[in-house]
């Protein structure tokens, strides 16, 4: 990140990734203003896709036994839901879901 943003301080970045309290619903509803802006009219459309993530242990956070498409099966797993909008070539997440 600190390579493409011109004058970014190191120690501060860290900082923001790690210790930095945020509110990342609000980032995400600022993304999709933003992005509404940009990528907005005829020929664009909201993308939802859900989809699940192998876990083999259930000490991660809703891990339970449901289906994974991504796998074709009922198994143990994480399932979440994006949104991304898109205009062409270009397309970028607005919001997400964890199940």
């Amino acid at each position: 990140m600190e390579e493409h943003v011109i004058g970014a301080d190191d120690q501060a970045l860290q900082y923001l990734l790690t210790e930095a309290q945020r509110d990342s619903q609000a980032v995400m509803d600022q993304v999709a203003q933003e992005t509404n802006q940009l990528l907005r009219g005829d020929e664009s459309c909201l993308l939802l896709d859900e989809s699940g993530f192998e876990k083999k242990s259930e000490h991660f956070v809703g891990v339970v036994r449901q289906w994974n498409g991504r796998l074709g099966k009922v198994d143990n797993c994480q399932v979440g839901v994006f949104a991304a909008l898109r205009r062409g070539a270009r397309a970028t997440l607005i919001d997400y879901r964890s199940m």
